[in-house]
């Protein structure tokens, strides 16, 4: 591998798998009273926070730009949006379909519109942090604590914010262990 482009991690790789294995498993019980089921609790307790500090650990860099979000869209909102038309063309819903999925992506891939977002949201508070001279991890952690705050007091449902608010904190987390 040229040393140009950064070299893959491969148990973070091997976790990550681990972890979508688990998602499957985890719909697979989703039948009857599945929520009182043990297997169905430990999966569900651990399985999506983990992905997101795995995904806050690969997604380390020395420095973050903007045109970078290009090739995340690419990897990200492309999958979330053919998967919803697809699902569109399949079940049908038509438009009203697609609106629900855009003010409340809480379908079964909603974990990649919310990573997206949460890139976004990451990328932006450290560019800022940057540029005012202010300790980006510091900034990172008010960035936390604010989403926080806002989904206690607030309880946004729109646009996946309380997706975003809730693993947004396990993103960061990732990243400041790998840091």
């Amino acid at each position: 591998m040229s040393s140009s482009k950064e070299q893959r991690i491969v148990w973070a790789d091997a976790l990550r798998g681990l972890l979508i294995l688990l998602v499957v498993i985890g719909l697979s019980l989703q039948f009857g009273n599945y929520e009182n089921r043990l297997s169905w609790n430990i999966i569900y307790s651990f399985h999506m926070a983990a992905f997101f500090v795995v995904s806050g650990y690969v997604g380390y860099k020395s420095a973050y730009r903007f045109s970078s979000l290009s090739r995340k869209a690419s990897q990200l909102l492309l999958p979330f949006v053919s998967w919803t038309f697809l699902g569109i063309l399949i079940k049908g819903g038509g438009i009203s379909r697609l609106v629900n999925v855009v003010l409340r992506p809480d379908n079964s891939y909603w974990f990649i519109y919310v990573l997206f977002v949460i890139i976004v949201l990451f990328i932006t508070l450290v560019l800022i942090a940057n540029k005012y001279d202010v300790n980006p991890d510091k900034f990172l952690l008010f960035g936390v604590i604010l989403l926080i705050i806002i989904m206690v007091v607030a309880e946004p449902r729109l646009l996946g914010f309380q997706f975003i608010s809730y693993y947004f904190g396990f993103y960061v987390l990732g990243y400041l262990l790998r840091k």
